[in-house]
């Protein structure tokens, strides 16, 4: 059942009674006395410093959204507790973006971990979001979205959309999993961030030749240049949907254009790349990030293989296998058709059943 509270109710005095009902509520969970206030604010957020949790005047939200939102600034509540890292990120334009994206991953984590209860509002609330607005209304295809937008979007409503990542890009998503303290957030928001800033840096370089080279064009001055890119990054601050003291519920997708695209790419063997040696980098990253990790059995699985005739497919899948020296399981599979999960999902089962069976027997024997 969906129940929708409308700024226009036929009782106000319902409208008041709800307010006080949900201010009392996010004072319990917090387990302090917040100051709870509704305001004309684009999105909900919570200010680390006055204890303040500020609640949208939003028209026509369900409580499941409303429900949503106290719980999310309830969890900067209790888990947000750097704040000087909050400061400090402002200093430089875009790093507060990817501090309020992966810290929003990690509170609302822990938060529904600490009441169950919430899980389901959450759920709910992020598909009403989806389907009805305000916000989370995507305005292009998401893989046009940048990496730490796309990062928002798949934590936030992911149940109800498919959002494109890359293998290396996924690894990133597994180390965001593992952010229990907001001081590992900080520290992995900068390592993304310093990483982009160096890659722009070095797409500028590369692209700075060619500019140069083309003759007979009038080339803007150093100074127009400085004072456009200064321009930008300011709007990419200020547009970010965070507001400046919290790290506050992200209603959009962020504004930074400066993050790496998804690989999207029609066919899933691009002329232009070498597939071995991306998967070399992906089992070394793997290996970097988590040995013990990386020591636990794999098998190889081949996706997307609705891409190819199937000729075709079978031969460049046998190429891959030589190419890569993989001498352990290996799965050839579709996720559109299905083709090849059955076998691929009763492997699975068997192994797991294998594994279990041989640890009973060793704590039998022990």
């Amino acid at each position: 059942m969906d129940y929708t509270l409308g700024m226009n109710s036929t009782s106000a005095s319902w409208q008041r009674h709800l307010d006080e009902t949900k201010r009392g509520l996010a004072r319990l969970l917090a387990r302090e006395n917040l100051t709870v206030r509704h305001a004309n604010v684009p999105t909900a957020n919570f200010d680390l410093q006055s204890r303040t949790l500020t609640l949208p005047l939003w028209k026509n939200i369900t409580v499941d959204q409303y429900d949503l939102l106290i719980g999310h600034e309830v969890g900067h509540a209790l888990y947000s507790d750097d704040i000087e890292a909050v400061k400090t990120s402002h200093q430089f334009p875009g790093l507060h973006t990817y501090i309020n994206v992966l810290e929003d991953v990690r509170i609302e984590r822990r938060v529904q971990e600490e009441f169950p209860g919430l899980r389901g509002s959450f759920t709910r609330g992020y598909r009403d979001f989806f389907n009805h607005g305000p916000i989370f209304q995507l305005e292009q295809p998401i893989e046009k979205y940048d990496f730490i937008d796309r990062i928002n979007i798949h934590y936030k409503i992911g149940a109800h959309v498919s959002v494109p990542f890359s293998d290396a890009e996924r690894l990133v998503l597994a180390r965001i999993d593992k952010c229990r303290t907001m001081q590992e957030v900080v520290a992995l928001a900068r390592e993304l961030w310093n990483g982009q800033k160096k890659q722009n840096e070095e797409q500028k370089q590369q692209e700075s030749p060619a500019q140069s080279s083309q003759s007979g064009e009038e080339q803007p001055s150093a100074d127009a240049s400085d004072a456009s890119e200064s321009d930008e990054s300011d709007a990419d601050e200020s547009e970010s949907e965070s507001p400046s003291d919290a790290s506050e519920a992200d209603g959009e997708p962020s504004s930074e254009q400066d993050a790496p695209q998804g690989d999207v790419a029609g066919d899933p063997t691009p002329s232009d790349t070498d597939p071995v040696a991306e998967a070399r980098a992906i089992v070394n990253e793997l290996k970097k990030y988590d040995a013990a990790l990386y020591d636990k059995p794999r098998w190889l699985v081949l996706n997307k293989v609705d891409l190819l005739p199937g000729d075709e497919a079978a031969e460049r899948a046998r190429k891959f296998i030589a190419d890569f020296g993989w001498h352990d399981k290996s799965f050839i599979i579709s996720a559109i058709d299905g083709k090849g999960c059955r076998e691929l999902t009763y492997a699975i089962m068997d192994h797991l059943q294998h594994t279990a069976g041989s640890a009973e027997d060793a704590q039998e024997e022990a």
